[in-house]
């Protein structure tokens, strides 16, 4: 693979003062009556499925969670990622998590949860109520229910800083990575919610196009609905999530449909500035984040449907009408495997020529 240029990989914590306490990154308080009732074992697997891709650990007296950001457990299921993050400037796994660049008409991430990070830029361009569409290559919705929470006032805040969550601002993005609010699974769900409940009043519309018979299934044309529950572990907090509501206005909120077929996908798309992400796994998901399953992969690389799903990510950028102004690329480590990147980069690049904008400094 050629040369990437300048990438963006630091710490995302260095930047906030020599101690995370300094910027108020706090613990979540816990239900103390209703964990009274719960074994140390359950409580421990019942906080693993909340928080997901997201690393925590309980306090010692078990009365509150610290979040320590993304869960990266996920990379060891490619045996051969920390052989091949020098093709990209990388000399520290601990990198892999922070990797971000612009390559040629495109951004490029490892992790997918730094897609709204790019995003924002978009975002902070765009007047308020403009619509946003966002053409979704995945194997996996990426709409998980999130971390986000909604204060007294009734704004979406990041509960570990108490801080505003703005998915116009890189910043927010950056601090919500870096506690642990978004993650791999729930960086759409984030920017729905924060674009939709925010001052902006915006709406996002997700086209996902996924691999037939994946992780993901066909879903017809729905609305997309923000809602904030309180979870029975904490105190008094209550998470945001989108639930998948039959029916749609397209004026009048956020939609989803999914489809293995682009030309079912990209009927009838809706006004707004178009951003196309692509996932790698998408084209081949070797791991699927499965450690205990992970095996040796055969020597003729990706499957033969790569191939094809490269021909629909062809046609879906036709089909777009030349509306699309950011191309989002992520490697998806731990799934798609790293031996796979470079060659569907050259690929996607190919198929992008000149689209989207470029940028020939570091980020």
């Amino acid at each position: 693979m050629e040369p990437v240029g300048e990438a963006y990989c630091s710490d995302i914590r260095s930047g906030c003062g020599n101690s995370l306490d300094e910027v108020g990154f706090t613990p979540l308080e816990l239900d103390h009556t209703f964990i009274g009732t719960l074994r140390p074992s359950e409580l421990d697997k019942r906080l693993a499925y909340h928080f997901a891709s997201t690393a925590h650990e309980i306090s010692y007296n078990r009365r509150s969670v610290r979040l320590l950001g993304q869960d990266r457990s996920h990379h060891l299921a490619d045996r051969e990622l920390l052989e091949r993050i020098g093709d990209y400037g990388l000399n520290d796994s601990a990198e892999i998590g922070t990797f971000r660049t612009r390559v040629g008409p495109m951004a490029l991430t490892f992790e997918d949860s730094w897609s709204g990070w790019f995003i924002a830029k978009t975002l902070a361009r765009m007047s308020d109520g403009e619509p946003l569409v966002v053409l979704h290559l995945d194997d996996h919705r990426d709409l998980m229910p999130s971390l986000l929470c909604k204060d007294a006032r009734g704004a979406v805040v990041n509960p570990v800083t108490r801080t505003v969550f703005n998915p116009s601002s890189e910043a927010d993005w950056k601090l919500a990575i870096a506690t642990g609010v978004v993650n791999i699974g729930t960086w759409l769900t984030a920017l729905v919610i924060g674009a939709s409940c925010g001052k902006s009043g915006r709406c996002v519309h997700v086209r996902h196009l996924h691999p037939d018979g994946g992780s993901s299934k066909d879903s017809a044309l729905c609305t997309l609905r923000p809602e904030f529950h309180r979870h029975h572990l904490f105190h008094n907090l209550s998470f945001g999530q989108v639930t998948f509501a039959p029916g749609c206005d397209n004026l009048q909120g956020s939609t989803y449909r999914a489809s293995s077929d682009c030309r079912d996908l990209m009927h009838d798309l809706p006004e707004g500035r178009v951003i196309l992400h692509v996932d790698l796994d998408y084209f081949v998901n070797d791991f699927n984040g499965n450690v205990a399953e992970a095996n040796d992969l055969s020597a003729d690389g990706f499957s033969d449907g790569a191939a094809q799903r490269l021909a629909q990510l062809k046609e879906v950028i036709a089909l777009s009408d030349g509306r699309i102004v950011d191309s989002i690329i992520a490697t998806s480590p731990g799934f798609c495997a790293s031996r796979n990147w470079a060659s569907l980069i050259a690929d996607i690049r190919k198929i992008l020529g000149g689209r989207g904008r470029t940028c020939g400094s570091a980020i």
